[in-house]
């Protein structure tokens, strides 16, 4: 019956928010961080439903803690982020400049 009822609710690949993708890539990009990295280099409060489905997805993990007051869990991806984005290494990532925005020179003309 498993295949006849999967008919009914189809799977559908999962779509992320921008808030979402940016945490993710901070992530992958300064691994290991906290959430205050995360926090620091957006501006904004992370979600913990955001951080809790990648958790679930098992894309993201905690490697460890941070020795400070607090002591805040050390996030960095896992093997089956690399495998869900056909990676071998985090090497294999784009280099970051390629998402940095450019400064557009002010003195063009209209």
């Amino acid at each position: 019956m498993a295949p006849f009822i999967a008919r009914l609710n189809p799977e559908r690949p999962a779509r992320y928010s921008r808030a979402a993708l940016e945490i993710l890539a901070i992530i992958a990009y300064r691994q290991p961080v906290t959430r205050g990295d995360i926090e620091e280099i957006r501006g904004v409060a992370v979600n913990p439903n955001i951080m809790r489905q990648f958790l679930e997805r098992n894309w993201i993990d905690i490697v460890g803690q941070r020795d400070v007051p607090g002591r805040p869990s050390l996030y960095a991806t896992t093997k089956t982020f690399l495998d869900d984005l056909g990676l071998r290494a985090l090497s294999e990532l784009p280099p970051i400049q390629h998402f940095v925005q450019q400064e557009i020179p002010l003195d063009i003309e209209i």
